[in-house]
């Protein structure tokens, strides 16, 4: 029934020509939307099609990149334990990858002569009461990866400690285990690492053309489908300065909080990207028409009569297009059936035209 009574509505903006105006400016052709005639329409028709309409107003935004990323380890939070001496592993605390490490938990004992003879030194050291030589022989065993706590042990006892404690220096995830127990390590051999999971980088792959709008520190809006569709804010923490040949993209670096552990590397993510955010003279996209000159709009002069207006459009955002020229703020436009209003204005110049060319339309006939 609502169809029905839009179409009667449009059918009477044609058969009644008394519900248009002329517009006085050159009249050059339909095709010209400033040279249009203004259009007046009756309060009940404009209520039949549903006019509706919206103040240009002034709104915040900016443009809006859309990419996708990888969520992988934060290699800042990461911590590589390796041997500084030649000894063997005794009692290893940490069994495979991802068991929990807490800070000074023991991880392992490790046996070594060198360690062995390096105690013997601070304790005589001690014993002796010599401040330069206690500090010069705990340094030692600092150097040789023994960690405070395992050095108040031997200081606390006065003893030798055969299989030295080592303790660890930060929380997390065991990530890599590269030794079991009874394994002979030796100077820079890797034993394990620890990675921890609290925070994560965002890997974000970018259009070339648009990294010029992206600066470091800037927000991001990151998209988890494997999450329920869940955003969680970020923010840029590195630009890599290099572009890959064959995709022509850029990579982002992003930092998310991960405190619940509920981010995974590997997963992948929707990222949105929004800068240069500023006030800007803005209409709802919708109420947009587009014409072989350009981008207009219907501009409602009150007491039911319109008139297409050509503007110039920016960017658009959330909805909204931002317009450079051809509007003014608080100036009223149409956002729903100013295509109807539109062919009525366009139809109603037609008319005009015609009446204007000469009986016989101007051809010579032989």
């Amino acid at each position: 029934m609502k169809a029905i009574n839009i179409l009667w509505a449009v059918l009477a903006l044609v058969i009644n020509p008394a519900w248009a105006e002329s517009n006085p400016a050159d009249n050059t052709g339909p095709e010209h939307i400033a040279t249009r005639a203004t259009v007046v329409i009756p309060p009940e028709t404009v209520q039949n099609i549903g006019v509706r309409t919206e103040d240009a107003a002034l709104a915040s935004f900016g443009i809006h990149i859309r990419s996708y990323g990888l969520v992988t380890e934060n290699v800042r939070n990461a911590y590589a334990i390796s041997s500084r001496v030649a000894g063997w592993i005794e009692d290893l605390k940490i069994t495979a990858v991802g068991d929990e490490v807490r800070k000074d938990d023991l991880l392992f004992t490790l046996y070594s002569p060198d360690l062995i003879s390096a105690q013997q030194d601070y304790i005589a050291a001690l014993v002796t009461g010599n401040k330069g030589r206690i500090n010069s022989s705990a340094k030692r065993l600092q150097s040789l990866g023994v960690g405070d706590k395992a050095l108040e042990q031997i200081g606390a006892k006065r003893r030798k400690l055969e299989r030295l404690p080592f303790y660890a220096e930060a929380e997390g995830i065991v990530s890599h285990l590269m030794v079991s127990k009874g394994s002979y390590v030796t100077p820079g051999m890797q034993i394990a690492s620890i990675q921890d999971y609290r925070s994560v980088w965002i890997e974000v792959s970018v259009a070339e053309k648009d990294l010029q709008f992206l600066e470091k520190d800037g927000k991001a809006t990151v998209t988890f489908p494997n999450l329920g569709n869940a955003e969680r804010a970020a923010r840029i923490d590195y630009i890599y300065p290099t572009i890959d040949m064959d995709s022509r993209t850029g990579r982002v670096r992003l930092v998310l909080n991960n405190q619940g552990g509920t981010l995974k590397p590997g997963a992948y993510t929707d990222v949105l990207f929004e800068t240069n955010v500023e006030q800007r003279l803005s209409v709802p996209s919708e109420a947009i028409l587009k014409s072989s000159e350009g981008d207009f709009v219907i501009v409602a002069l009150g007491e039911g009569r319109f008139r297409p207006q050509k503007i110039q459009t920016g960017i658009r955002s959330k909805g909204r297009t931002e317009v450079v020229h051809g509007l003014k703020e608080g100036e009223t436009i149409v956002v729903s059936s100013q295509f109807l209003i539109d062919s009525e204005s366009a139809l109603r110049e037609s008319f005009r035209k015609l009446q204007t060319v000469p009986a016989g339309g101007g051809h010579a006939h032989h």
